[in-house]
């Protein structure tokens, strides 16, 4: 259990489960942005 291979396996599915835990931080980033998006699309509609 202690081989250096075996180590690094188990950091790198270490690493993959903190990046899954982050992901739904990324998806609400990405909505507010296209949101941003529509929001600024919106009032250049409106100042036309």
């Amino acid at each position: 259990m202690n081989n250096p291979n075996n180590n690094h396996f188990i950091m790198a599915q270490i690493k993959t489960i903190e990046e899954f835990l982050n992901y739904p931080n990324i998806l609400i980033d990405r909505l507010n942005i296209q949101e941003q998006i529509a929001e600024d699309k919106a009032k250049e509609e409106l100042y036309k």
